[in-house]
């Protein structure tokens, strides 16, 4: 998502408070008085307070083996597998929607491979190579 102009320009005049700030020393002033805000019930204060402090919450899986699902065998077999280990409780919804997509997308990639290479095939065979 590309910001508006607008939202550069607050970036760029906030960055620039902010090295004036602490060129003038008055830097801790600054954030003793935003840490009261936050204190004192402000959450816009307590949210930046907590936005630079704390690292944003990542999802994470845990490893899980599944079974039912061939180590070899076409992105169909493959896909259908994951989606009974989640219909059954064995694989997150979340998890089997991410792996049959990258599926998907692996195979877009081999299939694109393919026609690229029967194409300079058909290229050659022609003698327009």
């Amino acid at each position: 998502m590309r910001k508006s102009a607008e939202a550069r320009h607050a970036l760029r005049w906030r960055a620039s408070l902010f090295c004036v700030a602490a060129e003038s020393g008055e830097l801790p002033a600054i954030v003793a008085k935003v840490v009261e805000a936050a204190k004192g019930g402000d959450m816009q204060a307590a949210n930046l307070i907590l936005s630079r402090v704390l690292p944003p919450l990542r999802p994470s899986r845990a490893l899980i083996e599944l079974d039912n699902v061939p180590e070899r065998g076409t992105a169909a077999e493959l896909a259908q597998a994951l989606v009974a280990a989640a219909a059954h409780g064995k694989l997150p919804s979340d998890a089997a929607a991410d792996l049959v997509a990258a599926i998907a997308a692996t195979a877009r990639i081999i299939e694109v491979e393919e026609l690229a290479r029967r194409i300079t095939a058909l290229e050659v065979q022609r003698g327009n190579a």
